[in-house]
């Protein structure tokens, strides 16, 4: 159902000079189940108010479908909330609960909810994920010895709408209609608000600080303790470090279901570039809440303000673009299933590289992910892994890196692998955020200019001495190179071996003598990803000047682009490549 908007009422009252006498404040009623209303009230002067709330009374093994609260416009903070325990019954299925307090003068909102709290009552007592709520569903039908239902629950809320609702009450005080933002004294101090939020959000905005400056985060959010599902993180824009994120440990309840947590925290943060995150899941959102609303459900989302105003001056926004791909220096994006793709770059001076990588893993391991390759030493130099990545929004196994490294000098490739399942175009479960950021995607780091870096080719790289690559069933290829004078040579080699035995092998011969002069061997290959026959060789030796011919040969199963097990990590390379290393 869609939620009420807000409505801020404010009525004069006048006491008289001599009998004291209880003025209604304001009311908030005509709520539908499943629904949320809300009215303000703004106090001139402290003074005591009495506050009156109808509720309905939760039938059997059946949660209450009505609350009712007041928070402080100014601290965003609770002042008073409904007890039915402390209520007095009276006829039918209503219950009143009357209180009297004293509250300072100041901004406060009242709300009433017709929202069903599941968790709580009766069975649904341990309810925490959908396939409670059904299993419990369920019992409540078919159990003949229960009275009630969710029909029955929603049946008698209808029949006494009318009087449910909440009342404000004020006795010899003031109060006036003199704003129209009750929220104004709060924000005073903010700089950044990113609030009422609704489902399947990805909100990002962009702000630098000249100071060094001490602020104040607050968010509220969907968080348990087995993950984050609405919820809120800063980066450092430079360093690509997150600086802060909610989760359940740095939250508090913030009412209503239990899923609702309320993050209050300081932070102190250096001079610099930072960008404030929002991200919402596809239900229980300010847009439309499942379970019932927080306190505050107005600032759903995330606030960021400064302790002391005149620390504005030090405040700037800017508008945060995730990736500029005019800058990028490899993009493999919009990757789909089954795909493995590479590109390369070189890099004159050593420099940091920012790596922004969306793709798939869970339970600690990734299935569509990058890596990166030195050219020269076959070595690799960053892998994405499970670990260093956080949630891409959507399905649980949407996974984001986005981070810096430092790299020397050098050639490096860029590779980038999809398993058959769940990538761009052919989603199985909810996509992610950023969906056309599938893949890998390389920039430069702060401080980097693009003159620094260029494209690289391996085709065209004058180390490579000889290179058969992408070799596929049944073939039997060779490739003919000379050495002008005495050379050390790295062979790199991707085949199939098992059980001490090669399949799929390379050698180098003296073309003049015939003689092998090496031969790639089980035992001196390592695992090269995939299936364990997968087999990878990766060394340096010393070559004479001479005329040398290098081979490759596979048998009739289980190679480049018809794999009978798992493919290896560099399945393109599957074949020989030899490189000059004096060079």
């Amino acid at each position: 159902m869609t939620r009420q908007f807000s409505v801020y009422l404010f009525l004069v009252f006048v006491a008289s000079s001599s009998v004291a006498q209880d003025h209604s404040i304001v009311r908030v009623s005509n709520v539908d189940f499943q629904n949320l209303s809300t009215e303000g009230f703004v106090l001139t002067q402290d003074q005591q108010v009495t506050l009156e709330a109808t509720l309905l009374e939760p039938g059997s093994n059946m949660p209450s479908p009505t609350q009712a609260w007041i928070i402080d416009g100014v601290s965003r903070k609770i002042v008073w909330e409904a007890n039915i325990d402390s209520g007095s019954e009276t006829a039918g299925p209503l219950v009143v609960v009357k209180e009297t307090l004293r509250l300072p003068a100041g901004p406060y909102e009242a709300y009433y909810s017709g929202y069903a709290d599941w968790r709580y009552t009766g069975r649904w007592k341990n309810v925490r994920g959908i396939a409670d709520v059904v299993h419990t569903v369920l019992n409540e039908i078919f159990d003949s010895g229960n009275s009630s239902s969710s029909n029955d629950l929603e049946d008698s809320f209808d029949e006494n709408s009318d009087r449910l609702g909440v009342t404000v009450y004020a006795g010899s005080g003031r109060a006036e209609s003199n704003s129209e933002n009750l929220s104004a004294a709060f924000l005073e101090n903010a700089f950044l608000t990113i609030t009422g939020v609704g489902d399947e959000a990805y909100v990002v905005e962009g702000f630098s600080l000249s100071d060094d400056t001490n602020i104040e985060v607050y968010s509220l959010g969907e968080v348990e303790r087995e993950g984050r599902y609405d919820y809120s993180w800063i980066i450092d824009v430079d360093s690509r470090e997150t600086v802060w994120m909610m989760d359940y440990d740095n939250s508090v309840p913030a009412g209503g279901a239990w899923k609702n947590r309320v993050a209050r925290q300081k932070l102190s943060l250096p001079a610099g570039s930072y960008a404030a995150f929002y991200v919402s899941d596809g239900s229980h959102s300010a847009a439309e809440w499942n379970s019932p609303p927080p306190y505050d459900p107005d600032f759903w989302g995330i606030t960021l303000k400064v302790f002391d105003k005149r620390n504005l001056s030090s405040v700037g926004r800017f508008e945060y673009q995730n990736v500029d791909l005019k800058k990028a220096v490899v993009a493999l994006r919009q990757v789909s299933d089954d795909e493995h793709r590479s590109a390369g770059f070189s890099i004159k001076n050593p420099s940091r590289v920012r790596i922004y990588s969306v793709g798939e893993g869970s339970s600690n391991e990734m299935y569509d992910y990058a890596w990166i390759v030195d050219a020269a030493t076959r070595q690799r130099v960053w892998t994405m892994r499970y670990d260093e990545t956080l949630h891409a929004g959507g399905s649980r196994k949407n996974r984001v890196f986005d981070g810096t490294i430092d790299l020397p000098a050098g050639d490096y490739v860029v590779h980038y692998v999809t398993d058959g399942s769940h990538a761009f175009g052919d989603w199985n479960s909810e996509q992610p955020y950023d969906i056309e950021a599938w893949g890998v995607t390389v920039l430069p780091g702060t401080g980097n200019t693009d003159a620094n870096f260029s494209s690289y080719d391996e085709l065209s790289d004058r180390n490579v001495l000889a290179r058969i690559a992408a070799v596929r069933d049944d073939a039997y290829k060779r490739f003919n190179f000379e050495l002008a004078e005495d050379t050390s040579v790295r062979i790199y080699a991707l085949g199939e071996g098992d059980d001490g035995e090669m399949y799929d092998y390379g050698w180098i011969e003296n073309s003049s003598s015939g003689k092998v002069v090496w031969e790639m061997t089980y035992r001196m290959s390592e695992h090269a990803g995939g299936s364990s026959k997968n087999r990878m060789v990766n060394s340096v030796i010393g070559l004479p000047a001479g005329s040398y011919t290098v081979y490759f040969q596979t048998d009739g199963s289980h190679a480049f682009g018809d794999w009978n097990a798992s493919a290896p990590s560099d399945p393109e390379n599957w074949g020989i490549t030899i490189m000059s290393v004096d060079n």
